[in-house]
């Protein structure tokens, strides 16, 4: 889903975590039901500082319901380089 802001539907108020909430439990019950993994792309908001975690666009709940994130991004001082990063992993 890319990305996935674009999937939610226009009456729903991605800052909101409680119109974010079913939205999430609708995907991880889909997963379940057809045992699949699903794959979310979110695009990142313009803050260049704190936590990776906190640079999706929209709540933190998008990332709070999922079981990992990876980060894809450029080097800050050589735009040729990309590169790839773990910011969040739950075992199980």
């Amino acid at each position: 889903m890319d990305p996935l802001q674009a999937f939610v539907g226009s009456d729903v108020d991605n800052h909101r975590a409680n119109a974010v909430r079913p939205i999430m439990t609708h995907l991880k019950n889909l997963a379940e039901e057809y045992q699949c993994a699903i794959l979310i792309i979110e695009h990142m908001n313009k803050a260049m500082s704190g936590k990776a975690m906190y640079r999706g666009n929209g709540s933190i709940d998008f990332s709070a319901a999922v079981r990992s994130i990876l980060m894809i991004g450029t080097h800050r001082a050589d735009k040729e380089q990309k590169g790839v990063a773990l910011i969040k992993a739950i075992k199980g």
